[in-house]
């Protein structure tokens, strides 16, 4: 059996043991807080990176948009032997379904052109414009259903695979050379 004196000296070792299980805890507590903080400094530094690299991005891309855009305007609009009339950059157009965003539609009596541009042309992005952006303009631009369907593709750096799958399907491919426009059209082809 244990005397009081024993029980006294287990509950003062106990309420020992508890006070600094409890001043520990205080002091995580407070290393989590210093933790939380600096953690929160460091996302604020991490999003201005980001905003600022998503920015400059951006730029990019509008630029080199704008840079093709305006070479086919100097070229008076002709593209692979098709003369085009007219040319609607950053076209857009919806229905209640379905979106359809270019970078330009370029337009003429018997031909339409598509125009996507990407800073660096990959084979993914060659992928995408073949089974969306085909389908999506003749779905939703039914006025053009009429017209002969020209696909081109444009960057400042065309990736060799996705020339390769662009020629396959009977891209245009456009290609910035020494401050001018190449234009490979192996294989075109209307849709």
């Amino acid at each position: 059996m244990i005397s009081d004196q024993e029980l006294r000296e287990i509950v003062a070792s106990l309420a020992t043991g508890s006070k600094k299980t409890d001043e520990q805890l205080a002091k995580t507590d407070e290393q989590l807080a210093k933790t939380d903080a600096q953690l929160a400094k460091t996302d604020k530094k991490l999003a201005k990176i980001i905003k600022l690299h998503g920015g400059y991005i951006d730029n990019q891309a509008k630029s080199t948009e704008r840079y093709f855009v305006r070479s086919l305007e100097k070229q008076d609009l002709e593209i692979a032997n098709v003369p085009f009339d007219e040319i609607y950059p950053n076209f857009t157009k919806r229905t209640k379904k379905k979106e359809l965003e270019l970078d330009a539609l370029l337009v003429n009596g018997n031909y339409v052109g598509i125009l996507e541009v990407k800073t660096t042309l990959h084979k993914n992005d060659v992928q995408k414009i073949y089974e969306k952006s085909i389908k999506n303009f003749r779905d939703i631009c039914k006025e053009y259903r009429d017209k002969k369907l020209m696909v081109i593709v444009a960057g400042e750096d065309i990736l060799q695979d996705a020339k390769k799958l662009a020629n396959k399907y009977g891209f245009v491919c456009m290609s910035k050379k020494d401050e001018k426009i190449a234009v490979s059209f192996e294989g075109a082809r209307f849709y």
